[in-house]
């Protein structure tokens, strides 16, 4: 430290973020000399925390301009380096005790740091990196501008001109955008609103119109999205950090748009741009294989795996599990859908070995293997994936044969009823009730189903369940009792004749398999099916002259 002063000023804004504030504060320990922390109106333990910490904490209105409370905490800084981070982030374990050294040891007035987006908290490698200065020096005419998504990179520069900003190996890992943090925070409604005004105080500032199109494509209103994407990309600056993220949201909002032709038209005029960008191969891969042009899909995906993740810096939304476990399932789908089942249960495999035991390749894994495999051999396949002294990875194996008809090894997985599974939620309970169910056991099922505790979020499930059962069981007083328990709302009227139907459809489907000839069979299953069609269509709204 340079006499007195700080060497690094760790600057936050926050509000109500008590759940995640302590984490955060955690991981800068032995790194930031001085924590400045700008409070837009908590009323949570938020500020209580923070003072804790020993942060200077301040409190400052809510204007709706994130950039405005981001320069109020850099007002308030006397370090000679200013970190900053949001509570839903924390600096990566590895990399906390690296900076002191890397801000003595450079002429750098920042450095682009890697900013990794978890978005799935069950899935480790469910992640999309990049990149942004969040390590700088410490300047009066160093500040944020943008309401939302705050930027400071280009203004650094153009204060300072021929001022560097260094890659560096720092990691911050932001928790944000899981879609449990988002749902709760209603934090996509939010930025909308916020990205809208901005666009229209500024219509063309081509970040703030990237900003709203992502927004639009997070809603999956991909016209809307289409839109601004564009425009954003007709005003951007051609090197601008953000413009590899800009043209794969582009390519992700053409693919949803079913736009494959102009997917792969795209992704060969940004080649030259962005040429070891993984992410956009995998994207053209993706518009071939919608196109049934397989052959050349496996050629491009293979080219995806020979790239391996796209490099960040220089690129932005960058997704590593493209150059690996991601692939490998898209390159199982084409190989199966091309018939060549050998070459997709190997790439299934290595996206199950890859992706830590992801179930999703799994699924289709036991999909190939349980109706073409001896059942032995396919149990010590998929076995090894799982860990089965744990109870909710024995429901996750049990569920991959239940839902391909083997009811007898599911239930041997769950084993006998537990009375301690009602503590975990009921997960075991409903599947083996379930399986039970379907090998016609109502009795011993409904007790199953009725072990699920009323607190499990599995409850309303187990009671549309229970009706079924009751059903079968002769039982029409006791079933009502039970969609009553529902709450009476239409959709849980839905949610049982649903699972009738689908019983239904079942029985008459196996009743074909066994007797292919039978014309009774075929007309019943057809007309099953356009009474579940029928169930399915949304209501139509009332003409003006009812």
């Amino acid at each position: 430290m340079a006499g007195s002063r700080p060497e690094i000023s760790l600057c936050m804004i926050v509000r109500d973020e008590a759940e995640c504030l302590p984490r955060c504060l955690e991981s800068v320990q032995g790194v930031a000399d001085e924590i400045v922390v700008v409070d837009t109106g908590s009323v949570d333990d938020t500020v209580e925390i923070a003072r804790r910490s020993g942060a200077r904490v301040e409190h400052f209105p809510w204007n709706g301009d994130f950039a405005s409370a981001r320069n109020r905490s850099l007002d308030l800084a006397t370090g000679e380096w200013i970190l900053v981070l949001d509570a839903d982030e924390e600096l990566h374990p590895d990399d906390r005790h690296g900076i002191r050294s890397l801000v003595r040891q450079t002429g750098a007035e920042g450095f682009l740091v890697r900013i990794v987006n978890r978005l799935d908290s069950a899935v480790p490698w469910a992640e999309e990196t990049s990149v942004n200065v969040r390590l700088f020096r410490n300047r009066p005419e160093y500040r944020f501008t943008g309401i939302l998504h705050e930027q400071i990179a280009e203004n650094i520069v153009r204060a300072r001109p021929g001022a560097r900003l260094e890659p560096c190996a720092l990691r911050i890992l932001h928790y944000g955008y899981q879609q449990e943090v988002v749902a709760r925070k209603e934090k996509r409604l939010r930025n909308l609103a916020l990205a809208r005004e901005a666009v229209t105080r500024a219509p063309e500032d081509a970040f703030l119109r990237f900003n709203l199109g992502v927004e639009y494509l997070r809603l999956e209103r991909y016209e809307d999205a289409l839109a601004e994407l564009e425009a954003a990309w007709r005003l951007h600056a051609r090197g601008a950090l953000w413009a590899s993220k800009l043209v794969k949201s582009l390519l992700v909002c053409l693919l949803r748009l079913g736009r494959h032709q102009d997917v792969l038209a795209r992704a060969e005029a940004s080649q030259a741009e962005f040429p070891d960008f993984t992410d956009l191969v995998f994207l053209r891969g993706v518009a071939l294989f919608e196109l049934k042009r397989h052959a050349e899909a496996v050629g491009v995906f293979h080219q995806c795996l020979a790239m391996g993740p796209a490099p960040c810096p220089p690129y932005s939304g960058v997704e590593p599990a493209l150059g690996g476990c991601k692939t490998h399932l898209a390159l199982g789908m084409v190989y199966e859908a091309m018939g060549r089942l050998p070459d997709a249960v190997r790439h299934y495999h290595q996206a199950a070995v890859l992706g830590g035991g992801w179930h999703e390749p799994l699924g289709r894994l036991a999909a190939l293997l349980i109706p073409r495999e001896d059942l032995a051999a396919v149990r010590g396949y998929l076995e090894p994936f799982f860990d089965l002294g744990q109870p909710s990875q024995r429901v996750a194996l049990a569920n991959l044969f239940f839902t391909h008809g083997r009811y007898d090894v599911a239930l041997q997985y769950l084993g006998p009823p537990d009375p301690e599974d009602g503590g975990a939620g009921g997960a075991a309970a409903l599947l083996r009730g379930r399986c039970l169910a379907k090998v016609g056991q109502y009795e011993e099922a409904l007790a199953a189903f009725r072990s699920v505790p009323p607190e499990s979020p599995l409850h309303r499930e187990a009671l549309v369940h229970t009706a079924f059962c009751c059903w079968c069981l002769d039982r029409p007083r006791a079933a009502r009792a039970a969609v009553r328990k529902l709450g009476g709302r239409d959709e849980d009227y839905l949610a049982v004749a649903r699972l009738f139907y689908s019983e239904a459809e079942e029985i008459l489907s196996e009743g074909l398999r066994r007797f292919p000839e039978s014309t009774l069979l075929q007309e019943t299953l057809v007309a099953l099916r356009e009474e579940i069609a029928d169930l399915e269509r949304p209501a139509r709204p009332a003409s003006g002259d009812d």
